[in-house]
């Protein structure tokens, strides 16, 4: 015998699946936006410490690895849609206001090693630097700022910061640690012998992991000109959350000539 449904009961039964389905598709959103890069920070993380254990550090530091600027562009589609739960830069200017922008990823390139046409920092231009870190999984163009919209792109050269040179400077970076490119995941991680590199114009400058701080979001003394060529990184801590600044402190040990990287 056939059992007939009523009408209201099927409709509500769609309705019902639907709210499910889309529900679902949410979370799973919310988890790709915002876990994508922590989910390849740990991958690197167990890859970084099996090639330790089969080459030896100095070996594993100088492998070829991919970079989270060169992961598929599908993963960073809709970054800028959901509000940072991270706010990374050390408190020393005026949040800019939100605006809506469309973000594209910066995509791979040859690098440009021809030297740069300027010295002072005002002048520089949005990716002209990569910031190197094997520990870290990192090698990312930086950007020229430390705005909200600025850390969803990018590392971001603080304002106040110079430009790596051979005369002492002190070059401070900020970046997010577990959402959008979670670039600076890895922070925690720096230790002795860790080295850091900043490739500008036609130089590389070679930096050898100091020291590690955890400071208030208020404490800007950290990107204070130290009186020898440095490189300060600045991120959340604990992951998750804004409580505090973890800062990474490297010595310039080395400028070389640049080298093309594929």
């Amino acid at each position: 015998m056939r059992i007939h449904v009523p009408s209201w009961a099927a409709s509500r039964r769609f309705w019902s699946n639907t709210l499910i389905v889309l529900g679902v598709l949410c979370l799973l959103y919310y988890a790709w936006i915002n876990y994508s890069g922590r989910v390849y920070q740990m991958a690197f993380n167990m890859i970084y410490e099996h090639q330790q254990e089969r080459l030896g550090a100095q070996a594993a530091a100088e492998r070829e690895y991919t970079p989270y600027d060169e992961l598929p562009s599908f993963l960073f589609i809709g970054q800028t849609l959901l509000p940072s739960n991270e706010a990374p830069a050390l408190v020393m200017e005026e949040l800019v206001p939100e605006q809506p922008v469309v973000v594209e990823k910066p995509k791979p390139a040859p690098e440009d090693i021809s030297p740069i046409a300027y010295t002072e920092r005002s002048e520089y231009v949005d990716y002209d630097m990569v910031l190197q870190a094997p520990r870290m999984g990192l090698r990312s163009k930086v950007i020229g700022g430390t705005s909200v919209q600025q850390l969803k792109r990018a590392p971001g050269l603080y304002s106040n910061s110079l430009l790596p040179c051979a005369t002492g400077a002190t070059v401070s970076i900020a970046a997010h640690r577990d959402v959008y490119g979670a670039w600076f995941y890895n922070i925690d991680r720096m230790t002795d012998g860790d080295r850091m590199y900043l490739h500008l114009g036609d130089k590389t400058y070679t930096y050898e992991y100091e020291s590690t701080l955890i400071v208030e979001p208020t404490d800007t003394s950290v990107l204070n000109q130290r009186g020898y060529g440095s490189l300060v990184l600045t991120s959340c801590t604990p992951k998750g959350t804004s409580k505090q600044r973890i800062i990474v402190i490297g010595r310039l040990i080395m400028i070389s000539a640049r080298q093309p990287y594929p």
